[in-house]
């Protein structure tokens, strides 16, 4: 993402059309999401509470102590959180659900790359 989590100051905007709550932006850096999400996009997102919101399939802006911060796509397996990239050449991995401290899901994307 480009983005060191702790210098990183995070603000909140709305937009009514994609619901009634407070959303949030991030710049995609890299090609782990391609052809998904491409470098330089921008994705707007919705603050989870927990890693109890995850929904199989969906992409996530996920903080994680170890790995900082990144795009991708999450599944809940007990207490872990299988991380999965869209672009093959990135294998899956795992991560603890207390390494999360953050957690965003991905509703529109904002592409550079027309």
């Amino acid at each position: 993402m480009g983005y060191s989590q702790d210098s990183l100051e995070i603000r909140s905007f709305w937009l009514p059309e994609i619901g009634d709550t407070q959303h949030y932006a991030f710049n995609v850096s890299g090609d782990s999401m391609a052809p998904t999400l491409m470098n330089g996009d921008i994705v707007i997102c919705q603050k989870l509470v927990g890693a109890e919101e995850i929904k199989p399939g969906a992409v996530y802006v996920l903080f994680d102590k170890t790995d900082g911060v990144v795009v991708k796509r999450l599944q809940l397996e007990g207490q872990q959180v299988k991380v999965v990239s869209d672009n093959p050449k990135y294998p899956a991995y795992s991560i603890t659900a207390r390494s999360v401290t953050q957690l965003y899901r991905v509703k529109r994307v904002i592409t550079a790359n027309i």
